[in-house]
């Protein structure tokens, strides 16, 4: 309607200039479509620039599950809810919201660790691994499961990868099961201002792991 009428002097073009935009942008998409179409057709053309062309490639490609990591193979075959499984995949990528990573976004947050009660900066390594309150909830886990000692590497796949020497289906769902309940120590002292004594926690963690094992 704008185009059939008359532009006002006193009227800013602004419609006129989408317009252009829009046929300009419609326009090398077109060509550039045409361009791929005449191309695709030209097993060269994929050999050079991309890969060998062949019809096993192309399925491979279409096929293709997307972004893998180093453990995702083991990670979401393990034997807990799928909840627990792509929190533990946050866990892995350091995307949990920790202070560390509140303070990241610019979201109010205070560094100490409510776990531990210091100035440490909560950081993924620190709530779950270095953390005095982490380290008496793996010793308990250690004692209670018979494991041999647990080595503490300065990130967290390498200390659940490292500790799967023996009996590696039980040490994943215990693993599993102690970073869950660690985690959920945290928010309830975040959120609710109260906490667990670490036998408490040990205690929550063993009936963790045998709801897990009747439902799963």
């Amino acid at each position: 309607m704008y185009h059939c009428t008359v532009m006002k002097s006193l009227v800013l073009p602004v419609w006129s200039v989408l317009w252009w935009f829009s046929h300009h942008c419609c326009c090398s998409l077109i060509r550039l479509v045409a361009f791929a179409s005449s191309m695709l057709g030209c097993p060269n053309f994929l050999s050079n620039i991309f890969f060998p062309y062949s019809s096993a490639s192309t399925y491979c490609i279409l096929a293709d599950p997307g972004l893998r990591t180093p453990y995702h193979s083991i990670l979401w075959k393990l034997k807990v809810p799928p909840k627990v499984r792509i929190f533990l995949w946050l866990v892995l990528l350091d995307r949990i919201l920790t202070q560390q990573n509140l303070m990241l976004r610019n979201w109010p947050s205070i560094s100490e660790c409510k776990c531990c009660s210091t100035d440490c900066l909560e950081t993924s390594v620190h709530l779950f691994i270095t953390c005095d309150f982490a380290k008496q909830i793996w010793t308990l886990v250690r004692s209670r499961f018979n494991l041999p000692p647990l080595s503490a590497p300065p990130d967290l796949l390498t200390f659940w990868t490292s500790n799967r020497t023996v009996n590696s289906g039980n040490w994943d769902v215990i693993w599993a099961a102690s970073i869950w309940a660690i985690w959920k120590e945290r928010n309830r002292r975040v959120f609710s201002s109260c906490s667990l004594p670490p036998t408490m926690l040990m205690a929550e963690i063993c009936a963790t792991i045998e709801a897990w094992k009747r439902i799963l």
